[in-house]
């Protein structure tokens, strides 16, 4: 039976591309701000930084509790470090990885999971395990202790409810897909946010379902606000949701420039939450302060890079940071930058004031900053006691929460004594500064920008930035290369055609009906897909439909076409893939896409620099990574399947996949399954290999990239022996990992 029409919905079709239209076109609600003459980085700011471990990442936010910072490291330890010196208390050691869980502390007791699939208490005093408890999998989601009970996600689908004094079960939810997001609870019910479309309100003591609210491609990553009856929530379809707390009736949405997985923090009737255009974090990353009440903008800071780190407020000023490695304060009222600081590396995590100290932890190290402000965090956040936070009480009901914002820390009293700090510094960093200068090796994304004494004032504000950064970030390409197009596809193609202006492209949003398209040559045939070139809205597209005698197709070949393309079409857009702009079923099946007619990276491969080649490996992985979200391999990946636009890779993604194009790196075991993460992780390295040396991988007889091109580093063939090794188990555990250590790579040139 011939299936009915599945054409896509315009909600899903939303693209990164018209996003940045929004922002050019000055569309936007409210205005971006101009930046004015703000005071640059101080040395003197800095307190204390602390660094340990063989692998020193943090991606986990600090939580500062009677004195003692905790945070969870990626060299598998939980750490309690002094909050005056900077001195480490003790560590705990996991059996993996702690990713970007963040520590929760209640009545003595420190919880945390960790990528080994584990929630652990641990005692807050003297760090000793108090119990575990294993999930199905690994943890992303940050745990919160209410009255005797831990809730958290795991990656295996289940919202686990434990006992805080023993670990026991009480119940677990099956939310259907992955849950990252970190729960809230408030007043017997626990908020949480899934990979599913939803946000789940359950029952604390029963964990049953009150209500869900659920809308199509609303992925849900950071935890739910609850404050005044309603509850907010940000989701990667790059939209604000204010529920109503009883209901999960929606009040207001809000739509930003990209996509949420900071935590909105809410104080003064207004709403403070991070955005970012995914995959380009150099140059598109906001901070929003939006009206509780009634969803109104009422500004918009451009910070120049992504922005994960959920937002804090202390008196007049939120604090949030970037993945270049900048904190910035802002006025809460205008916006208005009043200094930024400028880290090491990328930072995702939530801060958290205490007494006037910034605390932050970015990839490589935690530190503490002079906050210039009086006073602790407030407002939604730091009250309910998610993702980082500061004083180990945590009631269930916002509105009871006795919290002075001025108290001290307990019994370390933050009154800073420099010569204490200096000496603890020296002393720690003789033992555990790997680096010998405090620095490191390398982080995701990191920016290449100095620090400087001078004043920059830029003139212009938000739309000046936003420019200048693509400049900058923009690949001056040779003419030749302006004519390449994609090997596999010119074959077949004619040699006349030319790539589509900037403009047509960005001007083509949703393809509703076949209709809509003027149709025009073939470009390539295939045994069961025929690709034809089509305008459309002004610009050039491709239309991909099932090969046919020109006069029917056969049912089977017509459901066959349309279940391949289905999941591709209900995956959200991603700046590293081919745009998907419409599919149907009538009078055909068809979809329609971007032209793939850029240069390949292997094509380019010896026109960019080494550093450029691993950040475009890095915007591969993240694409796979968001592919693999929606369950599916990449199991036809090639050299040929990353494309290059304008100095910004593109995979081939559906275009790969439907016509099978791409002949695909071959595992070391043929019983191995394709369709796992390491599966990817082989043939990510694969790829990674073959751009960078110019020959494929021999699984019989691997050799070290360096031994193909002198030039590569020591750091280069660890990662890429590791991401080929023959079993599995020895390869990176995700293509994330592979991604980091990549981008570790480049930051090292």
């Amino acid at each position: 039976m011939v299936k009915e029409s599945r054409t896509r919905s315009k909600e899903l079709f939303l693209s990164t591309r018209r996003n940045t239209l929004k922002i050019a076109a000055g569309t936007v609600i409210g205005s971006t701000l101009t930046t004015l003459p703000v005071t640059a980085q101080s040395a003197d700011r800095e307190l204390w930084s602390f660094k340990a471990g063989e692998f020193p990442r943090f991606r986990s936010a600090p939580t500062v509790v009677d004195g003692t910072v905790f945070v969870g490291g990626q060299d598998e330890n939980l750490y309690a470090v002094d909050a005056e010196t900077g001195t480490q208390k003790w560590a705990f050691e996991t059996d993996d990885e702690i990713w970007i869980s963040s520590p929760a502390v209640a009545d003595g007791t420190v919880f945390i999971g960790s990528i080994d699939s584990s929630v652990y208490a641990v005692d807050a005093e003297t760090g000793t395990e108090q119990w575990s408890f294993e999930t199905g999998d690994r943890i992303d989601s940050s745990p919160t202790a209410v009255e005797g009970t831990v809730c958290i996600g795991s990656h295996d689908g289940n919202v686990y409810a434990l006992d805080t004094e023993t670990g026991d079960e009480l119940w677990r939810f099956d939310s259907g897909a992955i849950v990252t997001s970190s729960p809230t609870i408030v007043d017997g019910t626990v908020f949480i946010g899934g990979q599913r479309q939803d946000v789940h309100a359950l029952d604390l003591e029963t964990g049953e379902e009150e209500w869900s609210f659920e809308r199509r491609g609303n992925v849900v990553y950071s935890a739910p606000t609850v404050t005044d009856g309603t509850v907010f929530v940000g989701t990667h379809e790059s939209t604000v949701h204010a529920l109503d707390i009883e209901s999960g009736e929606e009040l207001w949405a809000y739509q930003t420039n990209g996509i949420i997985e900071s935590v909105p923090t809410v104080a003064d009737n207004t709403v403070f939450i991070g955005s970012w255009t995914e995959g380009s974090v150099h140059d598109e990353g906001w901070m929003y302060a939006i009206d509780a009440t009634n969803g109104e903008e009422k500004w918009n800071f451009e910070t120049g890079s992504a922005v994960n780190s959920s937002p804090t407020v202390v008196g007049d000023t939120v604090f949030v940071g970037s993945a270049d490695g900048t904190i910035h304060a802002l006025d809460v009222e205008s916006g208005q930058e009043q200094w930024n600081y400028e880290s090491e590396s990328r930072i995702d995590h939530s801060l958290i004031v205490v007494n006037g100290i910034l605390f932050a932890s970015d990839s490589s190290r935690m530190f503490a900053l002079e906050a210039g402000v009086d006073g602790s965090s407030e407002g939604s956040r730091a009250l309910l006691g998610t993702t980082g936070h500061h004083h180990a009480k945590i009631n269930s009901d916002p509105s009871q929460v006795d919290i002075d914002p001025n108290e001290d820390l307990g019994e370390n009293n933050l009154e800073v004594d420099r010569s204490a700090i200096e000496s603890a510094s020296n002393e720690r960093g003789s033992e555990t500064d790997t680096d010998g200068d405090g620095g490191t090796a390398g982080v995701l994304f990191r920016s290449a920008t100095e620090a400087t004494d001078n004043v920059l004032t830029l003139v212009g504000g938000g739309f000046v930035s936003a420019g200048l950064g693509y400049l900058g970030y923009r690949i001056i390409q040779d003419d030749s290369q302006e004519a390449s197009i994609n090997p596999e596809i010119s074959s077949a193609s004619d040699q006349s055609t030319t790539a589509f202006s900037e403009k047509s492209k960005s001007s083509i949003q949703t393809i509703d009906r076949y209709d809509e398209v003027d149709l025009g040559r073939t470009v390539q045939q295939y045994s069961t897909v025929k690709i034809s070139q089509a305008t459309a809205q002004g610009g050039t597209v491709w239309i991909l439909s099932p090969e046919s005698d020109g006069e029917t197709i056969d049912a089977s070949q017509f459901d066959a076409f349309l279940d391949r393309v289905d999941p591709w079409t209900n995956m959200d857009a991603h700046p590293h893939l081919l745009s998907i702009y419409g599919s149907g079923s009538e009078p055909l099946p068809w979809l329609a896409i971007e032209p793939a007619d850029y240069p390949s990276l292997l094509v380019l491969s010896d026109d960019f620099t080494i550093k450029k080649i691993l950040q475009l490996l890095t915007q591969a992985c993240d694409s796979i990574h968001h592919i693999q979200r929606y369950g599916l391999a990449y199991d036809h990946l090639s050299a040929d399947s990353v494309l290059v636009d304008d100095g910004t890779a593109k995979l081939q993604g559906v275009l790969d996949q439907i016509t099978g194009s791409a002949s695909g790196y071959a595992l070391p075991d043929a019983e191995e399954d394709l369709t796992t993460e390491q599966a990817d992780v082989y043939r990510l390295g694969s790829l990674a290999y073959e751009v960078l040396t110019g020959s494929k991988p021999d699984q019989l007889e691997l050799t070290p990239p360096s031994d193909h091109d002198t030039s590569l580093s020591a750091a280069v063939d660890e990662v890429l022996l590791k991401a080929l090794a023959e079993r599995p188990d020895d390869r990176h555990e995700t293509v994330l990992h592979l991604r980091d250590d990549l981008q570790d790579c480049s930051d090292s040139i």
